[in-house]
């Protein structure tokens, strides 16, 4: 029974590989075949840090900001002909957080940037029929690392791939052991993929499944025909698959709990809050509530995502606030006074004349007083 179970699993593995090959012969295109690019260290200009290419790898350190950036030169006339670009760290703090920027078609389409989901690790392997507005030529290619001051990391090279299956099948182990950060949706559910996976675990290991319990039956029905289909044969594939899809799962999850662990534990609740995924937004409330005055002001959120406007209402509590979930970001000036506050948290198509003083409209220009303003939001007071 184990022997059988064995061989139907190693035939639909080797038949779910060999699968996805004639799936990618079939979508490529044949003149696609192009040599492998690769962009050493010494290749790439520092915008942003500070940093020295050291035998032949760069060393970066976060030295003024909390960012770094790096950006190489690259003529590709159909960047889309690489399925695998691979960002090869030789030592990165996995908190550190990875983004990609790219310009096209020598600046006349507006440049792309995707933040990858995963945490940093020192080799990264993407998909890039996964990354949108990947496509057409490529002018420059960006690399943006961020962490804190004081961190530093080291860059080894970046290479654009070929396909072949020995690099798709690193691709799915890499995206499948890895996890991402908690995300906004994550309140509500936990799927153990990212927006990035080239494929999802649930259809390999369906295809698996499929295969391994056809397999298994063409060979009882072929080969023994007297004792038939072993039922707990076909239980025991079943089983198997479905522990490696929920393996995969909870080597996420439990990444995600010692993550959080390591980021919340011990931590009072404000402390909580300047680390979570609100802290950019709570440290700037939390900020504006010390610089007004009178327990009785009116205080307006002006918001255009809905989220960043439950939350900055919230944290402005026991203010006397008022948000309007569906409308005008602001009331009628009819219903606002000289004293009231008005925070405006970005995404807003409020803006602010610091140098005039006017909170400035589509229809309005209003006299006010910049309180606190930061990259976050500003808060204002009627005149």
């Amino acid at each position: 029974m184990l022997r059988a179970t064995l061989l139907s699993l190693v035939l639909a593995i080797g038949g779910t590989l060999a699968g996805l090959y004639v799936f990618h012969i079939i979508l490529a295109d044949p003149t696609a075949d192009q040599p492998d690019i690769r962009l050493a260290a010494d290749s790439f200009d520092i915008v942003l840090g500070s940093g020295s290419v050291v035998d032949g790898r760069l060393r970066m350190e976060l030295a003024d900001a909390d960012s770094a950036l790096l950006v190489s030169l690259l003529s590709v006339p159909a960047i889309e002909q690489y399925p695998y670009l691979v960002l090869n760290f030789s030592d990165i703090d996995p908190a550190m957080s990875v983004s990609l920027g790219w310009t096209a078609n020598a600046g006349r389409r507006p440049p792309g940037r995707v933040e990858l989901p995963t945490r940093a690790r020192h080799s990264i392997w993407l998909e890039t029929a996964e990354i949108a507005e990947w496509n057409g030529p490529i002018d420059t290619l960006g690399v943006v690392i961020k962490g804190e001051l004081g961190d530093s990391f080291t860059l080894q090279n970046v290479e654009l791939l070929n396909y072949s299956l020995p690099r798709q099948v690193r691709s799915i182990l890499q995206d499948w052991s890895g996890f991402d950060p908690w995300r906004r949706a994550s309140m509500n559910s936990y799927t153990g993929v990212n927006k990035l996976s080239p494929f999802y675990p649930v259809f390999i290991v369906v295809c698996i499944l499929a295969l391994g319990l056809a397999a298994y039956c063409t060979w009882a029905l072929l080969f023994r025909r007297r004792s038939g289909i072993d039922w707990r044969v076909t239980g025991l594939i079943f089983l198997c698959c479905w522990f490696i899809l929920d393996l995969i799962w909870q080597h996420k999850l439990l990444r995600q709990v010692a993550e959080t662990h390591a980021t919340f534990a011990y931590k009072t609740t404000d402390e909580k809050l300047r680390v979570g995924p609100d802290a950019e937004l709570y440290t700037f409330i939390s900020a504006a509530k010390t610089r007004i005055n009178d327990p009785d002001a009116r205080v307006f959120i002006a918001s255009t995502d809905e989220y960043t406007g439950l939350r900055a209402s919230y944290y402005l509590y026991p203010q006397n606030v008022f948000w309007v979930l569906r409308g005008a970001e602001l009331p009628y000036l009819k219903y606002t006074r000289p004293g009231d506050y008005i925070v405006i948290a970005r995404p807003s198509n409020i803006k602010v004349s610091h140098k005039a003083g006017l909170l400035v409209t589509d229809k309005r220009r209003i006299p006010v007083d910049v309180v606190h303003h930061s990259s976050i939001g500003t808060l204002v007071r009627l005149q």
